[in-house]
């Protein structure tokens, strides 16, 4: 086989203990020479050209005076070319001998063995084939098992390379010198001796190696593992590596590389102790040959301590290096048969041609297999039945192998129809098989059209000697058992019809044009397609509801398609056919269709009422595609066409009505300023049955005197508007509600001016609808019904201007001895114009008991940081136990402390406001403040609207709930607090206000 001489022999690294028995595939092959002179080895052509080398690191480090492969350098060659040699110095304060083993790597291949350093502190590497190749950009780096002292310097400088041709350039290039010190690395022991699989089958998940790794002093993270396959398999031959971590998945590699190596490069941190490392593979060829991964050395794994990030070198007392088990035999091929996840799982039709009815994987192991013959067997209803299946065929790799035969069912599971085929099946190369046959009974009797057979199932009969391995030679059982394929359902096609569900029961007015009198589902099947040929529909009336009187241009929908019109109804069942149309439309496999049924309403429908009913019935009917059966779909889905076919919803005659109530978007009761427009009501007009036209509507207006314009709205859109009125009429407005829906009118007032020579302060802008009309679509007019009488809106009440009271989260909520902030809000005009305010009152809840007491109550002003205390009196009322006038005392749990600006009601003292001011309430602390104790103030409203009267009529008269805001809008002419402009806080935003709470220290 081309190996003239022992020279030859030894120069490739071959000893007689690797040798094995040639197999029959060996021995056939011609004498091709000299491996390297053998034309199919010629070498590509070198390239050449020149290359530049720079230094990329890594910067000057620690390096521990006895890790492994360590990086002295990385080099970048650019260019192209092949490196045949070259040569490097130690550089550094260090010795020749600090460097025990150097190595040349690219990326975590190693390219080269170990070169040690010489004469002159050179480091030599050549090879005249080739060490690596650049075509582009290459990193080259120098590493170095260390044998270093503590203290010395170490790097290497790249002193020459040299091509099979061209140039280079860049050199000499030095790296980066080393710092060694001392330290004691984890260790890393492959303890015991390395094993594999032994003599195997080929197959798939293969231990090819594997040997347990004892780790010491602290845990390391693998980052590489490199195996030589060293056996006499081909490449090819063996694949799919997976390294394991304790039965842990850790890296994997599809295929060895150019030089029989693996290399798993991965990060996996191993514990201190005894780690099980095991390399499994697919051994998919090689029938006679051997396999034998080796870990040549040590330079091969890597290690790094998880500490000191760097690798101890890695022993191997188990097993000297190389470290590998022994070599184990491939037996002789294997052949395994199953069923395919793409074989037919759905239902096959009645009567169709070439279906498939099973598909199986077949995959050898270890070397090529010619599988002479295949048999198929049937069986149906689940038993060898007497059927014969025409037209059966092997497909294998989608082409047929065989004749065309009819298969018989009877006994199949046992003889079956043998085919022969004489199909090569090559390792790594699943083939695939597949039987189809017509569904067709060939006897004299087709059982299958009758649906006598209902299941129908393939299997892959056992053979027997039907396959020859092609090295081993020998036979092999194809399959070795029976492989069923999937038990399939045989089927003839159906239609099935149903109303929609999104269409129920209707109930309208009578007449109507083009009315929609049904709508139906028809959905097809999972098994063949259905060409549907004729639509017929019937009707059942009720009461004064007479389908051929009241009924007239009659058509169907059917998906995007319309049948011609019938301008007369005939009464009766479907089955007459009178109300029927041919049609031509195919429905496909698990298709759907949407049927409607459409016709005009005569108005000879006179009376109405829940009796007067009519409901439409409907059968389609179709031919399947594949098995040519008549099928039906009306109250089932079948080949038997049914009287009264499938019902579908029922139209009742109703009287319409169109009701107006106020509708829920309807603005709440508010105050409202006197600028812009207010919308002061929403009325919901509600049809059903029938549409309708609102065309007059009558509203009024509490109190007009603030008010300029009234303004219909439907939506957005303007209807009217007029001259501001206490009743308001709008006349023939036209403002349409389509039947069984709703339309919402609104009224938008648009304001003026209140005060001096103009409206009223305080005014009720209460709006009422009085009364509506409307015309039905026939154009009868009537009262439009009202849900409740007058439906109004809620009440507004306008102002020259109105604040808001906002609540303000205070600073400081600790509840301690001292003056403390028990309550903060913001006082808001919001734009409106200038509001005066009198009274405040703050209602005031405690623990009580022994609890807090509160005393030397005030009220600031400190807006935008200011810090200004407001003239007022502060009085307790309403205490609910000891409190005084000055005090809410320790034994009180409701207190109400009324805040009075000025010294008296009437002093014409207020506090105005024409944009916003914050104010503070502070009191002092006394009191045993204890755990459980607080202090909670808000600003409540408790009175309803009265009218503007003088301060001292609206205010506090001391009474429990009384005004708890006095303000006044500023509307009178002359304005104080004689004026009748003052009012109490109904309505007012935002109160009631949130708590304020102060509480003792956790």
């Amino acid at each position: 086989m081309g190996v003239p001489d022992m020279t030859v022999f030894n120069s490739y690294g071959w000893s007689f203990a690797k040798v094995i028995a040639a197999n029959s595939a060996d021995t056939a092959a011609a004498n091709e020479g000299v491996v390297a002179a053998r034309a199919g080895c010629a070498q590509a052509p070198t390239p050449t050209g020149s290359i530049n080398v720079t230094l990329a690191g890594p910067a000057s480090t620690t390096l521990i005076n006895d890790e492994s492969q360590a990086v002295l350098a990385n080099f970048v060659f650019t260019g192209s070319g092949i490196v045949t040699a070259v040569t490097m110095q130690r550089t550094g304060i260090s010795a020749d001998t600090s460097l025990s083993n150097v190595y040349l790597f690219d990326g975590d291949v190693r390219v080269t063995d170990a070169a040690s350093v010489t004469s002159g502190s050179m480091i030599n590497f050549s090879n005249s084939s080739g060490l690596f190749s650049v075509s582009g950009s290459k990193t080259i780096s120098a590493r170095a098992d260390m044998a270093a002292t503590a203290g010395e310097t170490i790097g290497v400088r790249l002193t020459a390379v040299t091509l099979s041709s061209g140039s280079v350039g860049g050199l000499p290039i030095s790296g980066n010198n080393h710092t060694i010190a001392t330290a004691t690395l984890a260790g890393a022991d492959l303890s015991t001796a390395p094993t594999g699989s032994g003599d195997t089958d080929p197959g798939t998940d293969i231990n090819v190696w594997q040997g347990t790794i004892s780790v010491t002093t602290r845990d390391v993270v693998l980052t590489r593992l490199a195996l030589r396959q060293i056996g006499s398999i081909q490449s090819v031959d063996i694949k799919n590596f997976r390294l394991f971590v304790d039965g842990v998945e850790v890296a994997s590699q599809v295929s060895l590389d150019a030089n029989g190596y693996v290399t798993f490069v991965l990060s996996k941190t191993l514990a201190t102790g005894s780690r099980v490392l095991k390399v499994i593979a697919d051994v998919i060829g090689g029938s006679g040959r051997t396999v034998q991964m080796s870990l040549r050395g040590a330079y091969d794994v890597k290690v790094i301590d998880s500490q000191y990030n760097a690798a101890p070198v890695v022993t191997a007392t188990g097993d000297a290096f190389p470290y590998d088990p022994a070599a184990f035999t491939v037996n002789a091929g294997t052949v395994t048969v199953v069923k395919a996840s793409t074989s037919q799982a759905n239902n096959v039709t009645v009567g169709g041609s070439d279906v498939s009815l099973g598909t199986w994987t077949v995959t050898v192991y270890g070397e090529a297999v010619k599988i002479e013959t295949l048999t198929v067997g049937i069986d149906v209803n689940g038993t060898d039945a007497d059927n014969t299946f025409r037209n059966g065929r092997v497909m294998i790799n989608g082409a047929q192998y065989g004749s065309t035969t009819h298969v018989a069912a009877v006994d199949s599971a046992a003889t079956g129809q043998s085919f022969t085929v004489n199909f090569m099946v090559n390792p790594g190369s699943p083939a695939t098989v597949e039987f189809r046959s017509d569904i067709f009974d060939n006897e004299d009797t087709n059982q299958v059209a009758l649906l006598t057979t209902t299941t129908v199932q393939a299997t892959l009969v056992a053979g027997s000697g039907n396959a020859v391995p092609q090295v081993s030679l020998g036979t092999l059982a194809v399959p070795s058992a029976e492989v069923d394929a999937n038990s399939l359902t045989i089927a003839s096609g159906s239609i099935a019809l149903a109303s929609t569900p999104s269409y129920p029961a209707q109930s309208t007015v009578a007449p109507q044009s083009s009315y929609k009198l049904a709508s139906f589902d028809l959905t097809g099947n999972a098994t063949e397609a259905v060409n549907l040929n004729t639509i017929a529909i019937g009707f059942a009336g009720n009461g004064t509801f007479d389908p051929s009187s009241d009924l007239s241009n009659v058509f169907v929908k059917y998906g995007s398609k319309t049948t011609s019109i019938k301008g007369t109804v005939a009464d009766g069942s479907i089955t007459s056919l009178a109300n029927s149309w041919s049609i031509s439309e195919t429905l496909p496999i698990d298709g759907s269709l949407t049927v409607e049924v459409w016709a005009t309403l005569g108005s000879s429908i006179a009376a109405a009422g829940s009796d007067d009913t009519m409901i439409t019935y409907m059968r389609v009917t179709g031919i399947t595609a594949g098995s040519g059966t008549t099928v039906y779909a009306d109250v089932d889905s079948d080949t038997v066409a049914t009287d009264n076919g499938a019902t579908g919803q029922t139209i009742t005659i109703e009287d319409g009505t169109l009701t107006v109530s106020l509708d829920a978007s309807a603005p709440a009761s508010i105050l409202v300023d006197d600028s812009g427009t207010k919308v002061t009501g929403a009325w919901k007009f509600e049809s059903l049955y029938d549409s309708f036209t609102v065309t007059d509507i009558i509203f009024t207006i509490a109190n007009v005197s603030a008010v300029s314009t009234v303004t219909l709205k439907n939506g957005s859109t303007v209807v009217a508007s007029k001259p501001a009125a206490a009743t308001t009429t709008f006349n023939n407005v036209s403002v349409p509600v389509a039947a069984n829906s709703n339309a919402v009118l609104t009224v938008e007032l648009t304001m003026a001016s209140v005060g001096v020579g103009g409206g009223t302060s305080a005014s009720s802008l209460l709006t009422t609808l009085t009364s509506a009309t409307r015309r039905n679509s026939q154009g009868t007019s009537a009262a439009v019904t009202e849900a409740s009488a007058d439906p109004a809106g809620n009440v507004m009440y306008v102002y020259k201007a109105i604040p808001t009271i906002t609540y303000v989260s205070l600073a400081d909520t600790l509840l301690a001895a001292g003056t403390r902030v028990i309550a903060k809000f913001t006082v808001n005009t919001n734009g409106t114009g200038t509001i005066a305010w009198k009274q405040a009152m703050v209602e005031i809840t405690m623990s009580g008991a022994t609890g807090p007491a509160l005393s030397a109550f005030s009220i600031w002003d400190v807006t935008g940081g200011a810090n200004n205390q407001v003239t007022a009196a502060e009085t307790i009322q309403n205490a609910d136990n000891s409190g005084t006038a000055t005090t809410c005392d320790t034994e009180d749990e409701t207190c109400e402390l009324l805040i009075l600006v000025g010294v008296t009601i009437d002093d014409n003292v207020e506090e105005a406001i024409s944009s916003s001011k914050t104010y503070e309430i502070r009191a002092t602390v006394g009191g045993t403040i204890g755990t459980g104790d607080f202090v909670s103030a808000s600003i409540e409203t408790y009175l309803a609207h009265a009218a503007n009267d003088i301060a001292d009529t609206r205010e506090n008269d001391t009474t429990v709930n009384d005004t708890a805001f006095l303000w006044s809008d500023r509307s009178a002419s002359s304005h104080d607090t004689g004026t009748a402009d003052w009012t109490n806080d109904n309505l007012l935003k935002f109160l009631p206000t949130a708590t304020w709470t102060l509480l003792p220290p956790t």
